[in-house]
């Protein structure tokens, strides 16, 4: 309604979706290291990296084109090796 409203076509917005993956082997060791984050009114997605594919294909149905991830490990680079091992290349 917005874009109506401001004469903006709603298909030229790159829609941007910004979030932390805690992103592990397993659920159970992906939810201990998010811990007290997983209360929070907007939680951080905990999960694996079959888990995490899933959730940014929903996302992508739902329009966002343009995802931006805040790696909890940095400077460590475990949960990033894990994420283009396991889950960019379902995306490229």
């Amino acid at each position: 309604a917005h874009c109506q409203d401001v004469g903006r076509e709603f298909d030229s917005i790159r829609k941007t979706y910004t979030f932390t993956p805690y992103l592990a082997r397993t659920k159970a060791e992906a939810v201990r290291w998010a811990g007290p984050a997983l209360d929070r009114e907007f939680p951080p997605f905990a999960g694996t990296p079959a888990e995490l594919r899933e959730h940014i294909h929903e996302l992508a149905e739902l329009g966002f084109d343009l995802f931006q991830l805040v790696f909890p490990g940095f400077p460590e680079t475990h949960d990033m090796e894990l994420f283009a091992d396991k889950v960019l290349p379902a995306f490229t």
